[in-house]
């Protein structure tokens, strides 16, 4: 028989026991940290919903390596961590190097935090990164300390738990939220992750992964007019951008995949645009190495109109239709039906230089200039389905021009140039199956060459993946060569810009992957003093793209 009060003893003793394990004790382990991708999305409790930029690290060693790279190219960010020392930062916190972390900005704070590596205790320091630090009180904090500079100015701060750490930067004067006091304990206010798990369990496996607030960024955004309320109003129906990223095998590449699903519940003027009916014809001859940049467009042409359409302002709408309206009279044709429905929505553009205009414009506006293609040399070519109807709608053009628009047959093409006081406005050759429309005589020269004798892309671009981009009847694409990019600006500003393209020579990005509008390819090439290797000859024997300063149009 058992004896009396054995039974209540062991269930009190079985009680005491539930309760430290809830409560805690003193010396207690805590549990392992979290890993991997589950471990990384966790530390969105650390991430308040007003960040505008924040980067995931599975492993610490990879944000610190995009960090260093982030502190070399951004001013704002460089002065503001200017001595501060990595190592000595994950030192004074007990940081795993190997375990997840995140950096983030938000209230003009750089913010970097994580999971501390089990059973490594750390001395709070009396100074830290050339700046004495203080101890501050913050409730469920450990230790918290905040960082002065020589003048008493407080510049910092950093924050641990029993499991986290935080530490954050200021790159704004006096920001008015302190992270430091909120990063332990955000609650309700903190960042909603699930979006980026959705992103993340449909997107190839990268090591560093981001959510980039577009809305909160476009708030910042410069520029009047129509320019700048189309790019915040296209930035705040993106919400947050997605994407992930790392290096090919071979390091000279840095591989993106971008994810834009939108905000729930909110109309967006960013839609499907349908398919083309044809392909494209080869290009070689147009994208070559010297070229500044390609853009290639795929669409329904009657969708894609009524995009450019809706870009535009009130007044400009009206104005559009006026001249069309104008143009039916006075040429006697259908312009939306027999020149627009010839197209078969596909679109090449060729960038092979930028006008001094653009050096004149700033932030979106001049953005805007060369979407619009008002600030660059280029050359467009619109294959078409029928000749005919486009060769009557010109050669009637002609004939109102008052001797302005000039009319010459060569071969197979007829080539229609427009010519005010003796210089070349605009030139447009019409071939069998497409139309080639140049802006400039360096444009005008490249056409001439490519309708001489039109070839594959071969190896004139290899290695840069152009003839994937250009392939098939559906997406599109962007390639710009950013080391030519850099030159220009090198010479004739913005120098800050030309600093943030130092390690990439050029970049590629896909849209409509894998079918999906909602998410695009980006690949960068390192220069090689970033990635090693010898430079190409294609690349040495390449001219230089037009700067504004040699001949006028």
């Amino acid at each position: 028989m058992m004896r009396s009060g054995v039974l209540p003893r062991g269930v009190g003793a079985l009680l005491v026991l539930v309760l430290v394990a809830g409560a805690g004790c003193e010396g207690c382990q805590p549990p392992a940290p979290p890993t991997g991708q589950e471990g990384v999305l966790l530390l969105g409790e650390m991430i308040p919903q007003t960040a505008q930029v924040v980067v995931f690290a599975e492993e610490l060693a990879s944000l610190e390596s995009a960090l260093n790279g982030v502190m070399d190219r951004a001013p704002v960010v460089g002065e503001a961590l200017e001595g501060v020392v990595l190592d000595e930062v994950w030192s004074s916190v007990g940081a795993g190097a190997g375990l997840p972390a995140v950096g983030y900005l938000a209230h003009g704070q750089v913010v970097l935090a994580g999971w501390r590596e089990p059973g490594v205790e750390v001395e709070a320091p009396s100074a830290l990164w050339g700046m004495e630090a203080r101890a501050h009180e913050v409730e469920g904090a450990r230790r918290a300390l905040r960082l002065h500079d020589a003048q008493g100015e407080l510049q910092g701060w950093a924050v641990v738990d029993a499991r986290r750490w935080a530490v954050g930067w200021f790159v704004e004067d006096k920001p008015k939220t302190r992270l430091d006091e909120v990063v332990l304990a955000l609650g309700e206010r903190s960042l909603e992750v699930e979006g980026h798990r959705r992103f993340l369990t449909t997107s190839q496996a990268r090591p560093i992964s981001a959510m980039i607030s577009a809305g909160r960024l476009a708030e910042g955004l410069s520029g009047k007019g129509q320019a700048g309320v189309l790019a915040q109003r296209m930035a705040r129906e993106l919400g947050w951008v997605h994407l992930r990223a790392g290096l090919d095998a071979t390091r000279r590449q840095v591989e993106l995949e971008v994810g834009t699903p939108g905000v729930r519940g909110v109309a967006t003027s960013i839609e499907d645009l349908g398919e083309a009916a044809g392909d494209l014809p080869p290009v070689g001859g147009l994208v070559r190495p010297g070229v500044l940049g390609a853009v290639r467009i795929s669409a329904s042409p009657e969708r894609f109109v009524e995009f450019v359409r809706a870009t535009l302002s009130a007044d400009d709408r009206l104005r559009l239709d006026q001249w069309i309206e104008e143009l039916d009279e006075e040429l006697r044709v259908d312009v939306m039906g027999d020149v627009i429905g010839q197209l078969t929505g596909q679109a090449l553009v060729v960038i092979y230089g930028l006008e001094s205009s653009f050096f004149e414009q700033e932030g979106i506006e001049a953005l805007a200039a060369v979407v619009r293609l008002k600030s660059t040399r280029d050359a467009v070519l619109l294959p078409i389905k029928e000749r005919r109807p486009v060769e009557d709608m010109l050669n009637s053009l002609t004939q109102v021009s008052r001797g302005k628009l000039q009319r010459q047959v060569i071969r197979h093409m007829i080539q229609y140039a427009w010519i005010e006081d003796g210089e070349l406005k605009w030139a447009l050759i019409l071939g069998d199956d497409h139309v080639l429309l140049v802006d400039s005589a360096v444009a005008f020269d490249h056409a001439n060459r490519w309708e001489r004798s039109p070839q594959t892309e071969g190896d004139l671009m290899e290695g840069r993946g152009i003839d994937a981009m250009l392939a098939g009847r559906s997406g599109g694409g962007i390639y710009v060569e950013l080391g030519a990019l850099r030159g220009i600006f090198e010479e004739k500003g913005p120098e800050e810009l030309a600093r943030w393209l130092t390690p990439f020579e050029a970049v590629k990005v896909r849209a409509g992957v894998g079918e999906r509008v909602d998410r695009a390819e980006v690949v960068l090439w390192l220069e090689d003093a970033w990635a090693g290797g010898e430079p190409s000859a294609a690349a040495d024997q390449a001219p230089t793209p037009a700067t504004g300063d040699e001949e006028p149009k």
